[in-house]
């Protein structure tokens, strides 16, 4: 197996009424799908699960907001290697519903180290 340009697994999981919906499934089917595309989760699931929490705790409890997350593996060059040498990489952000029904753009970003 060779990695060009990098291969990822993606979710979103939304914030309605203050709470983040079916935040458990959403995690099992991220879980189940880095195991299928045989990336290595980046971090815990304890750990992403937090990072979740911390994004859908920003703003009014009131607003509605989407939050994306996914992992990736691959770099920034046409280099190619094996994926074994690559670590996977794990993004979230949040955009308020809103922002999107309107075509702009917030997003609020949480850094993990």
């Amino acid at each position: 197996k060779m990695v060009h340009r990098g291969q990822a697994v993606f979710d979103t999981v939304w914030r309605k009424h203050g709470c983040l919906y079916l935040l458990e499934q959403h995690l099992d089917r991220f879980f189940k799908s880095m195991e299928l595309a045989q990336l290595k989760p980046p971090k815990s699931r304890a750990q992403i699960r937090n990072i979740l929490i911390q994004l859908g705790g920003y703003g009014n409890p009131a607003e509605d907001l989407h939050i994306r997350y996914w992992t990736s593996r691959g770099g920034d060059d046409l280099n190619t290697t094996t994926p074994a040498e690559i670590p996977t990489v794990f993004y979230a952000l949040a955009v308020r519903k809103s922002s999107a029904a309107l075509g702009t753009t917030n997003a609020i970003t949480s850094s993990y180290p």
